[in-house]
């Protein structure tokens, strides 16, 4: 599990509750990942994973694990630096092809997400948003990526 834009860690303290190998968050701001650090330490009675880690790094530069399944985004960034890291998660998935999938909360970006052709939209909370909701944010959309060529 990656979470980019980690924040405080709400995420990762949730994500370390279920059985994944890994989690990992990834956060530009050193305050805030100090705070998702003392926030991870409180809950470690609570973790069903083991391997928790919190990078201090630009998104940008960070290199994507070639075995991460659930990447998360509560909308860190949007434009050139987004769609960069797509790219870095798609270029992941072409190195080893395995099921990855995307949550994407507050999906400004949609229409990128939509043109790349390798990212499925697969479900999206709650499922009748086009009927009730206008903004991005009230929603979250959930995204099966592609290999190349598929």
């Amino acid at each position: 599990f990656l979470d980019y834009g980690a924040g405080r860690g709400r995420v990762l303290v949730a994500a370390a509750r279920f059985p994944f190998k890994r989690v990992t968050g990834v956060e530009l701001s050193p305050e805030l990942a100090g705070q998702a650090r003392e926030n991870l330490s409180r809950d470690m009675s609570r973790r069903r994973c083991s391997e928790v880690e919190l990078v201090v790094e630009d998104a940008l530069s960070f290199e994507v694990p070639d075995d991460v399944t659930v990447a998360h985004f509560f909308n860190p960034f949007t434009g050139p630096t987004f769609k960069a890291v797509i790219g870095r998660l798609l270029d992941s998935l072409d190195r080893a092809p395995r099921p990855l999938r995307v949550i994407y909360n507050y999906p400004v970006e949609h229409e990128f997400m939509a043109s790349t052709g390798r990212m499925r939209l697969i479900d999206t909370l709650p499922s009748n948003w086009l009927s009730v909701i206008s903004e991005p944010a009230e929603r979250i959309e959930i995204y099966r990526a592609l290999p190349a060529g598929r």
